[in-house]
C-alpha cells in the first residue's frame, strides 16, 4: 500500500555479536570519561589493515566511524557527544571497511548498542553550478589525494577530491552547519584551492551564505538552502560503561 507524503522510512535494526568481531579488543572510558587538555575536543582515530586505535573518541564519534555517518544524522542521549572513550583492537588483516564492521559488533557486544535507522527530511545545502563556468581543473595522472592547509586562515588545497567530498568536508564546518550534498552534476576528480578565511564567523546568520558566496567567486559553485530526506541513526539503547574486556 502507498501512503503520500510519508518522510519517515524506518528499517530496524538490532545488532548482535554474530557479526565480524576483532581478534583482540579494549574498549574503555577515557580520563573518567571526560575530555582533558589542549583540543581535548577531536578525536584521534587511527586506522589501517589490521588495527584500529581511538583515543579522546566520544560516542557520537566512533558511531560516526563505524556507521561513516556525520553527527547530524545520529539520534540520541545527549550524553553520546561528551563521555570519551579509548579503543584498541586487532584483527589481522581486516581491512578498513571491515574494521568498521568489527567495529559495529563490539558496540553491540560492550556497550549493548541497539538502534534503527530512519529517513527524515532535514534542511541541507545543494552544491549546485553558478551563473559561470565551474573553475574546477581535472586532476591529470596520479598523485597524492587528499586536503591540506597551504596558508593563513582556512586556505585549503584539494587534490584529485570530487565534488561530493567537498560537499562532505563544508559539512564539517562550524559555520555551514547542516548536510552538505552534491547536486552539481560534474563527476569527475578535480585539483583547486578553495580559501575560506573571510567566511562569516560560525553562528552568524549570513555564515552559510558567506561560504557560498566563496564558492562561487572562486570555484564557480554556490549553496542552495533545500529540504531533503536523510538517512538519521537512532539509538534505541547503549551503556556508558563498557563491558569487561
Amino acid at each position: 500500500m502507498r501512503v503520500a507524503g510519508i518522510l519517515c522510512l524506518v528499517a530496524v535494526v538490532r545488532l548482535g555479536a554474530q557479526g565480524p568481531a576483532f581478534e583482540v579488543a579494549t574498549f574503555k572510558r577515557a580520563n573518567g570519561g571526560l575530555a582533558v587538555g589542549e583540543g581535548s575536543g577531536r578525536p584521534t582515530i587511527r586506522a589501517m589493515t589490521g588495527s584500529l586505535s581511538m583515543r579522546n573518541a566520544s560516542m557520537e564519534d566512533i558511531l560516526e566511524w563505524a556507521y561513516r555517518v556525520q553527527g547530524y544524522q545520529v539520534s540520541g542521549p545527549g550524553w553520546l557527544g561528551g563521555d570519551r572513550y579509548e579503543i584498541d583492537a586487532r584483527a589481522p588483516a581486516a581491512t578498513v571497511p571491515e574494521l568498521r564492521q568489527m567495529l559495529q559488533t563490539l558496540l553491540a557486544q560492550r556497550v549493548k548498542l541497539a538502534l534503527h535507522r530512519e529517513r527524515k527530511a532535514m534542511g541541507v545545502y545543494e552544491i549546485v553550478r553558478g551563473k559561470g563556468r565551474p573553475e574546477l581543473q581535472e586532476s591529470q595522472g596520479v598523485g597524492e589525494d587528499g586536503i591540506r592547509r597551504v596558508g593563513p586562515g582556512l586556505r585549503l588545497e584539494f587534490q584529485r577530491q570530487t565534488v561530493g567530498q567537498l560537499a562532505d568536508f563544508l559539512a564539517l564546518l562550524a559555520a555551514v552547519a547542516r548536510p552538505v550534498v552534491d547536486a552539481s552534476g560534474l563527476g569527475g576528480t578535480y585539483d583547486f584551492t578553495l580559501d575560506l578565511s573571510r567566511a562569516a564567523p560560525p553562528g552568524e546568520r549570513d555564515a552559510g551564505q558567506a561560504v557560498s558566496i566563496a564558492l562561487e567567486e572562486q570555484l564557480g559553485l554556490r549553496l542552495e538552502s533545500r529540504k531533503r530526506p536523510m538517512d538519521v541513526l537512532v539509538i534505541d539503547r547503549v551503556e556508558k560503561l563498557p563491558a569487561e574486556n
